[in-house]
């Protein structure tokens, strides 16, 4: 499915989450009316009368998917490294 900009997007109950602003992999960008910005996956966007509906057991994200993912990598990055060195077995005397 095609999702053009500018299309209003609803929750089950009808609640608007947002207007499409860009398809972004497998997700789909959102703007509200404050300008704050929300991730729906495209695949859980249907098309009704009264607009594109999402999914009720589908995640809405806050944060951008591919900022999270690159996160992940670092906390596992840092989680490997982690002591990063070990500590002197002794310290000289003066």
């Amino acid at each position: 499915m095609t999702i053009e900009q500018g299309r209003d997007v609803h929750d089950t109950q009808g609640r608007l989450l947002g207007r499409v602003q860009a398809e972004e992999d497998d997700y789909i960008k959102l703007v509200d009316e404050d300008g704050k910005h929300t991730w729906v996956p495209a695949d859980s966007l249907r098309d009704e009368s009264g607009g594109l509906v999402v999914d009720q057991e589908a995640e809405v994200l806050k944060t951008d998917p591919a900022i999270d993912s690159d996160i992940g990598r670092v906390d596992e990055a840092v989680q490997e490294s982690f002591p990063a060195s070990d500590p002197p077995s002794f310290t000289p005397e003066r």
